[in-house]
């Protein structure tokens, strides 16, 4: 800048006393603008917003995904008395098995914030994936060799994968409605509400037998999973869709280099002044940017 200033000032010059290597640099480049580079640099067209009926079919297929992701919540407690019987266990211990599933959400949930997995991967895949987990631990209690002590670590890890249903589910609902979102996050709330209760209503107060409900509700919460990852998406407002959105193309120059679009900082450019110059012999150091260095290349060029 100091550089700059007092070649500007010296007006009896009949030219730049010394033009920093920078600058030289970029007076060699050609600086004729293709067609390729201005296609590039025109601004990308504004992104489409989806239609009513768009945001109509997410939210049924957030809550439909929602309501089968948690139905094995309470699979083992609906059907608590035959478990009982099965394991020759008291209730002191049976209740034990729908404790372990709160446990194994609130464990969930924690590595979920501490990991930051809602903000490094799709959370419609994290809603596939603890939905496929959730069915498949729960398929376990049916295998003949399960023993009570199985069982208590299957459930936990169950709670677990569902803490990557119910959380995401609100995600994805606030990626989709900005001036309703509280009406969609209560929806997906009362989803939750449905969805872990079904179990009691399936089981119909313990008429079904125990592995036709635990089976059932497996089925469901696979189903979850595949609806998630074949129909559910995010929404215009999720912040990885933005930052596609708004990342501007790389210009290029003539040469199919990368011109301006690259910030080129120059640290220490050590200028000697010439004959004239207010500066000369003086070292001077300045930082530059690719496109101040462009503009004040252009002036160095015409003067």
């Amino acid at each position: 800048r100091r550089w700059y200033k007092s070649q500007t000032k010296n007006n009896h010059a009949p030219r730049f006393n010394a033009i920093p290597a920078a600058c030289t640099a970029f007076a060699a480049t050609d600086t004729t603008p293709t067609a390729a580079a201005a296609a590039a640099a025109a601004p990308a067209p504004a992104p489409r917003l989806p239609t009513p009926r768009a945001y109509a079919a997410a939210l049924a297929t957030l809550v439909l995904c929602t309501v089968f992701g948690m139905c094995t919540w309470f699979s083992a407690g609906a059907v608590l008395p035959q478990l009982m019987v099965r394991w020759g266990i008291g209730a002191s211990e049976g209740t034990l098995l729908t404790f372990c599933v709160n446990g194994g959400f609130l464990l969930g949930a924690l590595l979920s914030v501490a990991s930051g997995l809602a903000d490094r991967f799709r959370p419609s895949r994290l809603i596939a994936i603890g939905s496929a987990a959730a069915a498949l631990l729960n398929a376990a209690l049916l295998v003949p060799q399960c023993s009570f002590g199985a069982a208590v670590v299957l459930r936990a890890l169950t709670g677990t994968a569902m803490a990557l249903v119910y959380p995401m589910a609100c995600k994805v609902a606030s990626t989709w409605f900005v001036d309703h979102k509280g009406l969609a996050i209560g929806m997906v709330v009362g989803a939750v509400g449905i969805g872990s209760a079904s179990p009691h209503l399936l089981g119909v107060a313990g008429e079904m037998p125990w592995a036709s409900l635990v089976g059932l509700t497996s089925g469901l919460s696979a189903g979850a999973s595949l609806v998630a990852l074949l129909w559910l998406r995010e929404g215009p407002h999720w912040a990885g869709a933005k930052k596609r959105a708004t990342r501007l193309p790389a210009r290029t120059n003539g040469r199919g280099g990368d011109d301006d679009d690259v910030a080129v900082d120059v640290e220490e450019v050590q200028a000697e002044g010439g004959e004239g110059g207010e500066g000369g012999g003086e070292q001077k150091s300045f930082r530059r940017s690719g496109s101040h260095c462009t503009e004040r290349r252009a002036k160095a060029v015409k003067a």
